[in-house]
């Protein structure tokens, strides 16, 4: 799985016609060593193998390899007592986006992911203390204007209140990042930008559903449980939604529909 993520991200990085020149120039490159005839025979081999495997897909005679992380039926994350504090919930979205040619190659991108990664770490390390519920990151690709987008590194983090994630960003791990970032960054790296969003939401006011779809914000969390040996693993939070409580938004919301209504 991480070799196929790390895959992806290389695909993202470059747009459709960096990719379109780069198969034109590769293609050139055969035509000029073997016979046009020959030459031609890989890509019609590939192009006719992808539409017959695409036909068999939506005939239903080959699994669609597109519904493997998806979940059918209705699944919901809620959250555990122990992770509530004054049932509320604050959520912080941070970005950092590149908005250059060689996406994440370009100069100073590689050296922002270390303190992204130091600042989670020492959050996670020690969650009760932080307030941490958890967090999930995604590369996602930035429209930077009509005709190009730039890729992000993108992480959206929940926590059990405001007054949590401002001791985070107090902390040391989250203060040498903004050093580096203020100090350097703004003035050698123009093409790199940075993003923060929060939020707290309280108690009947969130809520989230999975139905045919890739676990993402939420739904992406694990949470660490002991198992009957006493060793930690973490595991999936996602519930089944199919009847009780969690079925209906207002049984999600902790809400009755008067209740709602008034």
């Amino acid at each position: 799985m991480a070799a196929i993520a790390d895959l992806a991200i290389i695909r993202n990085n470059f747009s459709l016609s960096t990719w379109l020149l780069l198969g034109a120039f590769l293609q050139s490159l055969v035509f000029a060593i073997v016979p046009p005839r020959v030459a031609a025979l890989p890509t019609i081999f590939i192009l006719v193998l992808v539409g017959a495997k695409n036909l068999l897909i939506s005939g239903g005679y080959l699994k669609n390899p597109y519904l493997g992380e998806t979940y059918k039926g209705k699944w919901t994350a809620p959250l555990r007592e122990d992770e509530k504090e004054g049932d509320k919930v604050a959520v912080f979205f941070l970005g950092a986006s590149s908005n250059h040619p060689l996406g994440i190659f370009t100069p100073g991108f590689g050296e922002i992911t270390p303190y992204l990664q130091s600042m989670w770490v020492d959050a996670e390390a020690d969650p009760i203390k932080s307030g941490l519920i958890g967090k999930s990151t995604a590369l996602m690709s930035v429209p930077t204007s009509a005709a190009s987008s730039g890729p992000a590194i993108f992480t959206m983090s929940y926590w059990k209140s405001i007054e949590h994630l401002h001791a985070f960003a107090q902390g040391p791990s989250h203060r040498k990042g903004w050093d580096w970032w203020s100090s350097k960054a703004r003035k050698e790296f123009p093409h790199i930008g940075i993003m923060h969003e929060t939020f707290e939401a309280p108690k009947g006011r969130w809520e989230n559903i999975y139905e045919g779809f890739v676990p993402v914000g939420m739904g992406a969390l694990t949470r660490k449980v002991m198992t009957s040996s006493g060793e930690e693993r973490h595991e999936q939070r996602l519930v089944e939604a199919r009847s009780g409580r969690w079925s209906t938004m207002n049984g999600r919301l902790g809400m009755n529909e008067e209740k709602l209504l008034s």
